[in-house]
């Protein structure tokens, strides 16, 4: 009898250390097999996309940090038409892959970070109205 309570305890003993040693994996994701775990790693692989809106002749926020990868939007929410562009006014030579055009109050532009850069930008039709953009 006693042999047998023996046996239990270092069964119980070996399930428990195989626990916490499973438990304090440090990578977890390399055994993983539940598909919802590698759904989430595809999520925050995702390019994130970040905000600028234009309303009352100011970029809010005036200055913003971005990813390599990530999309920034820009929105006008002002009463008139904007054109965002590059720095310096009115040349737009700093970085002349950044410019939107014209947008009509409501319109949007949408960007995406391909390197790392700081581009001053402004609002062509009104160059007090400016901002930047760090892409880490």
């Amino acid at each position: 009898m006693n042999k047998n309570i023996a046996v239990f305890l270092v069964l119980i003993v070996v399930l428990i250390g195989g626990y916490f040693i499973f438990r304090s994996n440090p990578n977890p994701d390399l055994t993983a097999t539940d598909n919802s775990m590698m759904e989430n790693d595809k999520t925050t692989m995702m390019a994130e996309t970040a905000t600028v809106t234009y309303a009352d002749d100011v970029f809010t926020p005036s200055e913003i940090k971005v990813k390599v990868g990530d999309k920034l939007k820009f929105v006008n929410n002002g009463t008139s038409e904007i054109e965002i562009a590059s720095g310096p006014h009115p040349t737009h030579t700093s970085y002349p892959a950044f410019e939107s055009g014209s947008l009509a109050p409501g319109a949007t532009y949408e960007f995406t970070a391909t390197e790392k850069v700081t581009i001053m930008y402004h609002n062509h039709l009104n160059a007090k109205a400016f901002g930047k953009i760090v892409v880490e």
